[in-house]
């Protein structure tokens, strides 16, 4: 790989010759790489859900899956704005993983 390329994946570096919005994405993927988000991990044991719980679980795994990937995409490719779009992508993300947690919590306190 190209040494540029290697420089990227350091955290941290940023260079500053790339466009705004890729500066602030990059800055954002490196931050986010170093906070827990509730669906990534699990910080409680394996717990027992019902079929029903199973299957919304899943639906929102996916979801919260897509939903990653799709604002991401857009981020790169300048279709939205870190800066002007960055606040409803954290509610979106938000509002899907209070539900999935939501879902984990009750079966654990069975």
């Amino acid at each position: 790989m190209p040494a540029r390329f290697l420089q990227l994946q350091e955290p941290g570096n940023v260079p500053a010759q790339l466009p705004h919005d890729l500066q602030a994405f990059l800055i954002l993927q490196n931050f986010l790489r170093r906070v827990p988000i509730l669906y990534w991990k699990v910080a409680y044991p394996d717990v027992y859900l019902s079929a029903k719980d199973t299957n919304r679980a899943a639906d929102l795994k996916v979801q919260l899956d897509y939903a990653v990937e799709t604002w991401t995409a857009e981020f790169i490719t300048g279709s939205k704005s870190v800066e002007a779009d960055y606040d409803a992508f954290l509610n979106e993300i938000q509002k899907l993983g209070e539900e999935y947690l939501a879902i984990y919590q009750a079966a654990y306190a069975k």
